[in-house]
């Protein structure tokens, strides 16, 4: 069931994100500024060290998102479920 919940979440963001960066491309723009700006101001060793936390931050930024969505659809099912023994 989880990897249906997977299938639904992925789809969900392949569709979300060209929407978000319609919507959002001026501040996608202006943190990405920012992010080059930092980044060059750093040393070779600060360089890596930025991009290494990067890709930890988004992968976890990302899981816990899938995580949430997920939760939210059980928590979904579960009130309709509920629901319907009500009535």
């Amino acid at each position: 069931m989880d990897r249906i919940f997977e299938k639904l979440y992925e789809a969900h963001i392949e569709e979300e994100q060209e929407n978000f960066s319609i919507i959002e491309s001026n501040l996608i723009k202006k943190e990405y500024d920012f992010y080059l700006e930092l980044f060059e101001s750093l040393s070779g060793a600060q360089k890596k060290l930025l991009s290494e936390f990067s890709t930890v931050r988004d992968e976890r930024f990302e899981r816990e998102t899938k995580k949430a969505y997920i939760k939210g659809f059980k928590t979904a099912i579960r009130l309709m479920a509920e629901s319907s023994k009500e009535e």
